[in-house]
Parts: structure tokens; sequence; C-alpha cells
């Protein structure tokens, strides 16, 4: 079952439209009952869309140590830029990608920054295919959960798919329960849960409208009363039918960032392009293959296993007394002899400097002689 979506309009945020006098009387069990059964037809899923980003000026500034330059703003002004983004799962994998931008601490400037990441159901892989300091670099480690998961930008995907899932979602039984607060969003009468389970200080709430499955349509996190993050969420007209069960396809959606003073300091307009629900997948669909080059560190187990792709699968390792060798002198050597050219180098100028002055000491000493040699008659 498969869709394409043009590019929309995208959903401002919005506030709370009002407070409705009355709305439906429902229970945490009939939510999670109806999360349960659209979660159990979904056995697996791909999505595709396009984020536009808005960074603020000033952001990235602001958030350095006061230690900087305070005349440094960086971003210099607002910039905005696409950033493609995929997701796809199964029961118990899970693949997300990014193409996109990141600010360069070193460059003072935006440069391209993909990003992969795979779960295979027990470990995390994550590759940067481009990199400031190495070529390409790739990070390897054990996980009970899918790391990703938890990343905000898959949230409007995976709270209506996956929302209990034992890996991938974003709820336990017993983290919600249902507020006595109503809202109308989107025109909807809905219901308003909040987490129960987080620490003192830390809010979440999550709007719901009973009329469409209890599906999420609003999420706000706060901290300390203040209010860090919103998502807003809309959907397609109508929903896909999966043995019965409607699975409610998000169709654009909004995400931001506020400040401690209220000021919104990133935001983020998705606009979905592609999906499939219950497609079937390839075996490579949930692999990563290294291109040569790539760094790569497997934490997996200790020692940590460390080194750096090479042709025809080979590996090239990095010891541990290769520590502060570049990566062009981890490149072009073997293992261990990374550093020995800079060893072979200050080897060299220590024996120069030993013989300069070894040369300066017996001059200096025959002058002294000849000095002290008194003349012959």
């Amino acid at each position: 079952m498969t869709g394409v979506i043009s590019f929309l309009t995208p959903l401002a945020l919005l506030p709370f439209l009002g407070q409705a006098q009355s709305g439906p009387s429902v229970t945490i069990d009939d939510i999670l009952s109806a999360w349960s059964k659209r979660q159990d037809v979904v056995r697996s899923a791909r999505f595709s869309w396009s984020d536009r980003k808005t960074m603020t000026k000033g952001t990235i500034s602001a958030a350095l140590p006061r230690s900087r330059n305070k005349d440094e703003i960086f971003p210099p002004e607002d910039i905005t830029f696409e950033m493609p983004r995929a997701l796809s799962f199964t029961n118990d994998k899970m693949r997300y990608s990014h193409e996109g931008k990141s600010w360069s601490m070193l460059k003072n400037v935006l440069i391209e920054s993909p990003f992969q990441w795979v779960y295979d159901g027990a470990s995390n892989t994550l590759f940067h295919p481009i990199g400031e300091l190495v070529k390409s670099s790739a990070l390897i480690k054990t996980g009970e959960i899918a790391e990703e998961a938890k990343n905000i930008h898959n949230f409007p995907m995976l709270v209506n798919c996956r929302p209990l899932h034992a890996k991938f979602g974003s709820f336990k039984r017993g983290d919600l329960a249902v507020s006595q607060t109503k809202a109308i969003v989107q025109g909807k009468s809905c219901v308003v849960l909040e987490r129960v389970d987080l620490k003192p200080g830390m809010s979440r709430t999550y709007t719901v409208d009973p009329g469409r499955d209890f599906i999420v349509l609003r999420a706000s996190y706060a901290y300390q009363g203040v209010v860090n993050t919103i998502v807003n969420i809309s959907y397609r007209e109508k929903p896909e039918k999966v043995d019965r069960q409607n699975i409610w396809i998000p169709q654009n959606w909004d995400i931001t960032f506020l400040s401690s003073t209220d000021k919104v300091s990133e935001s983020y307009s998705a606009n979905l392009l592609e999906y499939a629900v219950n497609p079937s997948f390839s075996a490579d669909e949930f692999v990563i293959h290294f291109p040569v080059g790539t760094r790569v560190r497997d934490i997996r187990q200790k020692p940590t296993l460390d080194y750096i792709v090479r042709a025809e699968g080979k590996k090239r390792d990095v010891l541990a007394q290769e520590f502060g060798a570049t990566y062009e002198q981890l490149v072009n050597s073997e293992p261990g002899q990374a550093l020995k050219s800079n060893e072979t180098q200050h080897s060299r100028l220590l024996w120069l400097g030993l013989a300069f002055v070894a040369i300066a000491v017996l001059i200096a000493i025959t002058l002294r002689c000849k000095r002290a040699t008194p003349p012959i008659s």
C-alpha cells in the first residue's frame, strides 16, 4: 500500500484555539487499546519527507561557552534550507537518514552534513559519509532500543505506527494519564494526555483526537513551566485501511524549538513526499556498507575495535600507541607505523642539534686552548 504526497502549505505553529467546555469521556485504556490495534497491523513502513529548517540568527553563538568572543554571532543571520529525510522499519529493525547541513565551528560556515543510521535489533550503527577531520566515520554500539526512535523528527510517524513498541515506542504502559484539560485543536475536540514518569520540573503533554482513533495532533515539552518544544501534526483526510484498522498517515508537521526567553531558536516545517505501509524490504535495507577510507569504531566489545576500511574488504587497524596521529598519517601507513615518520624526523632533528652543540663546544675549547697557550719566543 503506497502513496505519494505533493508539497502542501506548511502547518503553522498554532496555539490552543480554546478550551472545550466538555470533552469525550475516555480512559487511558481506551487510548492504549486503539494504539495497540493500529501498531499490530503495521508490520513495516517506509516514509520520506522534506524538512524546511530555519536556524535563527545567533542560535549557535548563544550556546557557546562565555569564554568565546562575545562579538561572534553564528549564524550571522537567519538561515533556511531543505533537509530530505527518510525512515523505514519492520517489527525489529529500523533505518533513518537525512541530507542536510550543520554549522562548522572550525570554519564558521554551514557545511554538508549527511547522516545514516540503522538498528538491526541488537546494535546501533551511525555513519557520517562526510567529515571535517576524516573522510567519513562510523560508530557501532550495542543497544536494547533503537536510538533514532527518540529523534523528534521521527516522532510523527512512530507515535502513530509504533507508539508502544518495546524498542521503537514513544511510551510504555503506565507513562501516561488522561488530563482533566480538554482542548480544541485543528477544530477538533481533543483529549490531553500527560506524562507521569518524568523527573521533577519536566512536563510533556500530548493532544489526541478521539474521533480519529486517538491520533496525536500536538506534543508540547516544557521544563520548569517553560515550553521548549512544540510539535503540530496534520494528517491525510482519509486513512489507509489495513486489516479493517484505520492507519492515519501524517501529511505535514511543524517542530519548533524555543529558547528560555520564549524565542524561536530552530524550526522545521515538514512535508511528506512518499510512504508505504507494510512494504517488503531487501536484505540490504538495514545494513550500511562503509566506503573505503571510513574510520570505524566498534565499541560493542572491549577492547574497542578501531580501524579504517580498505579496498577488498580489508581493514587497517588503529592501535592504541597511534593516539594523536592524523587521519592522513593513519591512512598512509601500516598499523603501528603512523607516528614513525614523526619519530624519525624528531630523531634527525635531535641528532642534528646534538651535532651542532658538539661542534660549538669543540670550537669553544679550541679557541680557549689557543688563548691559554703562551707565545713561543
